[in-house]
């Protein structure tokens, strides 16, 4: 069989393609819960048309291969790519079984796509990460339209190689964050004016905090951090002793349904006893569609409590609503804190986001000194491309009514709130 007529049987085929994918990702996903390290290495290619040699050609090109991006996903983690992999790095293992430590995904609006690797072994996911973007590579070059001159009417391109990772993630991860380094925050930061800031810690990497630690201690000072509230669970109080001297000061619950993360009571009880304990806040990520049933859960404490993205306001329930109304009550209890972030999200209108500036407002007079400024980048789970993080603060300039408001929010609020 030709690869054309193997890549013809894959396009006929499409119901068994996913219903292989998932018996391959569950299987994977059994094989990593098993593990008490998992590594996770991304290399990035981008699809492209040879050639164009009018503005109409490329378009056309452009448009042909947005088309494709898809299909091309799927190929990637097809036997037709891994099983050349698996020749080449001697893996014990079979395509399907592969298949499920890989995921692909088409960056948002782009031709590009990422390729995710989770293995036990930091190397070997480096490794497999680099061997499937070339293999794809070559899958497409051969499956691709021959043109006039008999070239590959597509190609692919290796624009991202794959890094070796140095931190494990959690082995139940199902979602990955946008790669960023300390040194790209810090120049960001530099950029924007900012020398103090916090670090927040993800749920990819779950209960190790070893990167949050590495990243304070080259971020300086300045620098806080908070982390994922399952640590809770499995490190011992000396080891949170290590997290507290280094400068992490907060736990953090994400409450995105989506995610599937959803803490137990009993989750919620021990991460609240141990916060207090250490002198921590507590921070809560609300739900897209249900924030007011997560704000619930944390109305009963009396320990410091950092609610993210304005709880979730919209511009749509006007300065009164529910979700604005509990929280300028819960502002006034003098524990509970609101970071301004995620208007560019909330906004119905689009940039410059004028329709969420009464919100903003309406928290900012509330309740001066409770709430926080925050970026949050590099701006996962976004819909449309992410903002400039220049217009985010000019977009809080605008909010703001003088220098001594904004100074309070830039810089007496967040010294009390994290202990700078």
């Amino acid at each position: 069989m030709t690869l054309q007529e193997y890549f013809a049987s894959l396009v006929k085929s499409w119901w068994l393609i996913v219903a292989l994918t998932l018996v391959g990702a569950l299987g994977g996903y059994v094989y990593a819960q098993q593990q008490t390290e998992i590594y996770s290495s991304r290399s990035a290619v981008v699809v492209v048309p040879s050639r164009g040699d009018t503005t109409s050609e490329l378009v056309q090109g452009a448009n042909y291969v947005q088309n494709l991006v898809q299909t091309y996903a799927m190929v990637a983690t097809s036997p037709l790519v891994l099983q050349p992999v698996i020749d080449e790095l001697d893996l014990e293992a079979t395509p399907y079984g592969l298949a499920g430590s890989i995921t692909v995904e088409n960056e948002l609006g782009t031709s590009v796509l990422s390729i995710t690797v989770r293995d036990p072994s930091a190397e070997t996911a480096q490794a497999i990460a680099d061997a499937v973007a070339i293999e794809l590579a070559d899958a497409v070059a051969q499956l691709s339209p021959v043109t006039e001159d008999s070239g590959a009417a597509v190609r692919i391109e290796r624009i991202t190689p794959a890094r070796l990772s140095n931190y494990p993630v959690a082995p139940n991860v199902r979602s990955y964050m946008p790669e960023a380094s300390v040194e790209a925050m810090l120049k960001l930061h530099k950029a924007l004016g900012i020398e103090r800031g916090v670090i927040v810690g993800t749920t990819v990497n779950g209960t190790d905090a070893s990167m949050l630690i590495d990243a304070l201690k080259q971020a300086g000072p300045g620098y806080r951090a908070s982390c994922h509230h399952t640590v809770f669970e499995e490190r011992s109080d000396s080891y949170l002793q290590d997290m507290d001297r280094a400068g992490i000061r907060g736990v953090r619950f994400n409450f995105l349904k989506m995610l599937g993360y959803m803490p137990t009571q009993k989750q919620l009880d021990l991460s609240f006893a141990k916060a207090k304990e250490l002198g921590w806040y507590v921070k809560v990520q609300p739900d897209y569609h249900e924030p007011l049933e997560s704000l619930a859960i944390f109305e009963r404490l009396d320990i410091p409590v950092v609610v993210d993205h304005m709880g979730r306001a919209t511009p749509d329930e006007g300065p009164d609503g529910p979700i604005i109304s509990k929280m300028i009550e819960l502002l006034k209890r003098g524990n509970f804190w609101l970071i301004l972030s995620n208007a560019y999200k909330a906004s119905k209108a689009g940039p410059p986001w004028d329709d969420m500036l009464p919100v903003m407002r309406r928290f900012i007079e509330a309740a001066p000194d409770r709430v926080v400024w925050a970026t949050d980048w590099p701006h996962t789970f976004h819909e449309t491309p992410p903002p400039n993080d220049g217009e985010l603060l000019n977009f809080l300039y605008r909010a703001t009514a003088d220098d001594a408001e904004r100074h309070r929010i830039l810089v007496e609020n967040p010294a009390a709130l994290y202990g700078f």
